[in-house]
């Protein structure tokens, strides 16, 4: 009795052998196997061997699984018909209870256990079991072949009269074909970097790319025509928001080309009320992609962020969204505001619009990422309120000093390492 179920260990430990193989081997793709020969793994060149051949490697597999899987079942039969016989149970109760023992004992270790366990680690689970495979591929070479003959007969049957479906990739397989492309000289960085931005672009909502309500340029529906001309000159916007009463009221958008068309009729005194085109409100949660197709539809280069309530967020324009591809395009009519400036070794003098996630990919801060975007977010979640000039925040190793600020918005900062 105790032989038996030894035995009946080693054949769940084969059958779950075989059902992990199949599952690990045939989870690999193309660019996964040239990683492990970058990384010249051992096995790798056995693993390509099998992978050349599906039909022989799925044929070995199955042959293995289904001998493992009849001898299992065979002695769990003889087990169940000794204990019925020794208990006066009659033969056939005790075979169905074996049917049932066995199916179970089959499906959690011969095959949802390990297949789980390989799909989860298909690349080490290929390397150790390929030899073995290869060997047991030999080994039973005379069967496999006459199974491969018989099913090719019977394959013609099946075929089906649509193209083979070509095998899907996945977003971090190609963003691991880009990296071994720049590694061997085929893209260069700032190609790898607008591809890597492409897969975020379609993940990024208009409130990540906006430019805040506090940051944005905007004119009272009285002002004049010569006051928007003075502010088109001074900011080289060609578009500006126009507001009633307060910046959370907009009622429109006026454009640089109407200014000036007014302009050169010497309509100076008159009203920007009279001027602006309709404004185009998205929610704060828009996906960028989408946004850029309604661009293109409707002809605009501009839209007003609104927050759930209703209330001003921001504006997006159609730069900033090229922006969040291929970089920051530099303004051509303004001078460039320096958001990072070192003043020596241990200092940095920083605007408070500078992203997180940019300080700490460019000077190593490695500052929280959460619930924020820039420096000056940072330093007021982590205090609560706006810091008056001068004020020191310290946070680790790190020394915020607030160099310039006004009552709802951080200036500049001086990053000081201790």
């Amino acid at each position: 009795m105790i032989g038996k179920i030894i035995i009946l260990i080693v054949l769940l430990l084969l059958s779950a052998f075989f059902s992990g193989s199949e599952t690990a081997l045939f989870s690999l793709s193309k660019l996964r196997i040239r990683r492990l020969e970058e990384r010249k793994k051992r096995g790798i060149e056995v693993v390509k061997r099998l992978l050349e051949n599906p039909h022989r490697l799925i044929t070995t597999i199955l042959i293995g699984n289904m001998v493992v899987n009849i001898a299992a079942s065979t002695i769990v039969t003889a087990i169940a018909i000794t204990i019925a016989t020794n208990h006066g149970i009659p033969n056939s109760v005790g075979v169905g209870i074996s049917i049932g023992v066995m199916t179970f004992l089959l499906l959690i270790f011969g095959e949802i256990t390990p297949k789980t366990y390989a799909v989860q680690n298909a690349e080490a689970i290929s390397l150790l079991v390929a030899r073995p495979l290869e060997l047991f591929s030999i080994a039973i070479l005379p069967l496999r072949r006459t199974l491969e003959l018989a099913s090719d007969l019977f394959l013609p049957l099946f075929r089906s009269k649509y193209p083979p479906r070509v095998p899907s990739v996945t977003e971090d397989e190609i963003k691991t074909m880009v990296t071994v492309g720049e590694k061997e000289g085929v893209l260069g960085e700032e190609e790898r970097e607008m591809i890597h931005s492409i897969f975020k672009f379609t993940d990024t909502q208009a409130f990540e790319t906006m430019i805040p309500r506090t940051d944005m340029v905007c004119l009272e529906a009285d002002a004049t025509v010569g006051e928007a001309l003075d502010l088109i000159r001074k900011t080289g916007h060609s578009r500006i928001p126009v507001y009633q009463g307060r910046t959370d009221n907009m009622v429109g958008i006026v454009y640089a080309k109407d200014i000036l068309s007014h302009f050169k009729k010497e309509n100076y005194q008159l009203k920007l009320r009279d001027l602006v085109r309709p404004p185009y409100f998205i929610p704060e949660t828009k996906r960028v992609p989408s946004l850029l197709k309604e661009f293109q539809e409707r002809k605009i280069q501009m839209a007003l962020v609104v927050n759930e309530y209703g209330g001003i967020e921001g504006l997006v324009t159609l730069e900033d969204l090229v922006e969040e591809i291929v970089g920051e395009i530099p303004p051509e009519y303004r001078k460039e505001e320096r958001l990072i400036e070192r003043i020596d070794r241990h200092t940095l003098r920083v605007s408070g619009r500078l992203e997180i996630d940019e300080a700490n990919r460019v000077l190593k801060l490695r500052l929280p990422e959460n619930g924020f975007e820039t420096i000056g977010g940072f330093i007021f979640n982590l205090i609560g309120r706006v810091p008056k000039e001068g004020e020191e925040i310290t946070y680790g190793r790190l020394s915020f000093i607030i160099e310039k600020a006004t009552p709802k918005r951080i200036l500049y900062v001086r990053i000081e390492r201790k």
